[in-house]
């Protein structure tokens, strides 16, 4: 989807209609690696929702859509930043606020963290998320390439640091990353997957410090930083927007001779009494801006356009073309979207047409250079898997078949990735599909070991039986999410849960026409879900006769909901030195409540050592707060 598309949608009308395209474009973002519109089109759909709708709660939203379990709260939550995207955008921001003193910083393109200090030990970093909730990956972030400096800090430093994760391109080699194809997706691959050899070429760049600790600039931050012993990023300083716009030109231009990759530049005022004054808007500070470079385009020449469908059917076109470099990056294929977009572009085999990197990572096909004269790539009307005949749905053409093999596959590998079964990549799933071993979700939980085995085998067998027999048992939200219906992934199903519709009988029965006057932010979709869910009564069925247990609402659910309501019944702690780890299932179970900081509303400090003099410590004892050791507090969780 384009802007003109955008703005001519039912979405640029209706605010609850827009959010489900803006989740959808940030979970196929986050998740899959694939930005289904350029960065300008979700700044706009962002701007417009500001227009309609201005407190609608997805405004508050940040980064990846949490759609996992075993997300962890920042005790300081990760805010983004509003962008300006050319020179008159900055200007306009500048002359409205007249920021006087600007600090100046490279945009690194790479995973966004956080990483959380007590005493100055390194007790938690985690992933930024959604803001609120990120995923904690502590192991990985302390084996990165900088782990000397980021566990060993100069001083007893008590707080948040804001990094951004990157690999150097002197790293990003095939021998370090062998068929990868971008240093900011090998980022964050090698940070969120457990255990990762490769994490140790992903260095950090430190830009941001939240603390009890008082600054007065911006940049006595960054240098405090340095004072740790922390990588930082640096940074320039500059009174005028003109000096900030000659940086900004001619670091554009030299981007490429960078040692790393850089998406733009963060301006922010260097005053932070004036940055308090300012406040933000919608969780974004009004005295930041981030400075967007263009997208980088070339050129090249389709040599084919491949099709592949989907778990749900589409039928989704891809434009093979002449390899091409761009930033030091080899580019040769591009996802279009649909069938409308290559009717719009005219394109076909042949043509030659301009590429342009959306986001730094993307390829997309931004138009037609010149045409062959051959005319426009046909729709086709049969599936080019099983031959069965095609629909038209909305802006996609679709497989009827029944038993379409790619179809199939499909709803294999989105119930692998949505339930968190590891060990079984899509190379795999399509031997054993093939074999005749695993034909759909519920074969998963019924075949044995020595089937697998005779196409992987054994020992390969032996991990991914395991990890079959640790998901036999799922949440509702899970389960109802991995069944690939179409506007019900695993954060809809929860949505959903929480307003009622709490079990599978609920989820099998209920009224769309009813129910969207009372869910509100589904409209006409939830129609969409409840036909989806009928279509998939067999699967299901399947799947409980497999042997699937669905947990519907836990009851750590229920307690976390009656705490809510009785507050207090709820205890509150604060870790110093210690973190909950294994222990946050039945901590969320009693209703207690975990907080970031000593006060004098605290029930319990818990800390490494209760005898030691630390300053949240001295803390608790000054406000009558009981402070005890792990052995007491496992002792009062039971």
């Amino acid at each position: 989807m384009n802007l003109n598309e955008l703005t001519n949608h039912t979405a640029w009308f209706n605010a609850d209609v827009l959010v489900v395209l803006m989740k959808e474009w940030a979970e196929a973002y986050y998740n899959e690696g694939n930005s289904p519109v350029e960065d300008a089109v979700f700044d706009a759909a962002r701007k417009r929702l500001e227009i309609l709708d201005p407190h609608h709660p997805h405004l508050a939203i940040v980064g990846a859509p949490v759609n996992a379990d075993g997300m962890e709260r920042h005790k300081i939550p990760m805010g983004s930043l509003d962008n300006v995207n050319n020179e008159q955008e900055f200007r306009d921001w500048w002359d409205k606020i007249n920021p006087g003193v600007v600090v100046v910083q490279y945009k690194y393109d790479g995973l966004s963290l956080g990483l959380e200090y007590e005493e100055g030990n390194l007790v938690k970093g985690l992933t930024r998320g959604d803001g609120i909730y990120g995923e904690n990956q502590t192991e990985n972030i302390c084996n990165c390439y900088h782990s000397g400096q980021i566990n060993n800090l100069n001083e007893q430093f008590a707080g948040s640091i804001r990094g951004e994760g990157v690999i150097y391109r002197e790293d990003f080699s095939d021998q370090n990353f062998p068929g990868e194809s971008n240093p900011r997706n090998s980022a964050v691959g090698a940070i969120r997957k457990s255990n990762s050899p490769r994490v140790q070429w992903v260095r950090i760049a430190c830009y941001d410090i939240v603390s009890d600790k008082q600054f007065n600039k911006e940049a006595e931050k960054i240098e405090y930083m340095a004072h740790l012993g922390l990588p930082i990023c640096d940074y320039q300083i500059f009174d005028n927007p003109d000096d900030v716009i000659n940086f900004y030109n001619e670091t554009e231009a030299n981007r490429d001779n960078l040692p790393f990759m850089i998406d733009g530049m963060v301006v922010k005022i260097n005053d932070v009494a004036r940055q308090q004054e300012l406040g933000s808007h919608k969780g974004r500070p009004k005295w930041a801006r981030a400075f967007k470079f263009p997208c980088l385009t070339g050129t090249s020449t389709i040599t084919d356009i491949n099709l592949t469908v989907g778990h749900t059917g589409a039928i989704i076109p891809t434009a093979e073309y002449k390899p091409i470099i761009i930033d030091g990056r080899t580019f040769q294929h591009a996802l279009l979207d649909n069938f409308d977009t290559i009717e719009k572009l005219g394109i076909n085999a042949g043509d030659e047409i301009e590429i342009e990197i959306t986001g730094d990572i993307i390829p997309k096909v931004r138009r037609v250079l010149n045409h062959t004269g051959i005319g426009c790539f046909v729709r086709p009307q049969t599936c080019p898997v099983c031959a069965a005949p095609t629909e038209i749905d909305g802006a996609y053409t679709r497989c009827t078949g029944t038993n379409c093999p790619a179809k199939s596959i499909g709803k294999i590998n989105n119930w692998i990735k949505k339930t968190g079964i590891k060990y079984l990549g899509e190379s795999r799933q399509k031997d054993l599909f093939e074999a005749g071993v695993i034909r759909s979700p519920a074969d998963i939980y019924t075949v044995i070991r020595e089937q697998i085995g005779s196409v992987i085998g054994d020992g390969n067998a032996i991990h991914v039986m395991d990890q079959i027999n640790n998901h036999r048992t799922l949440d509702l939200h899970t389960f109802m999410g991995a069944l690939g219906i179409k506007f019900l992934g695993r954060s809809n199903a929860k949505k959903l849960i929480k307003a009622g519709i709490d079990s599978l009988d609920r989820f099998m029965t209920f009224d769309p026409e009813v129910e969207k006057n009372r869910i509100d932010g589904f409209g006409d979709n939830l129609k969409e879900i409840a036909n989806g869910i009928q279509n998939c009564k067999d699967t299901i069925e399947s799947l409980l006769e497999a042997g699937i247990a669905i947990s519907e609402p836990t009851k750590t659910q229920q307690n976390q909901s009656q705490s809510e309501g009785s507050q207090e019944k709820s205890l509150s702690f604060c870790f110093t030195g210690v973190r909950l780890g294994k222990l946050k299932d039945a901590f969320e179970a009693k209703g207690w409540t975990e907080k970031s900081g000593v006060s004098g509303n605290l029930d319990y400090l818990v800390a490494k050592d209760p005898t030691a003099n630390s300053g949240k410590l001295k803390k608790a004892r000054d406000k009558g707060v009981s402070v005890i050791g792990m052995a007491e507090f496992e002792e009062m969780l039971g």
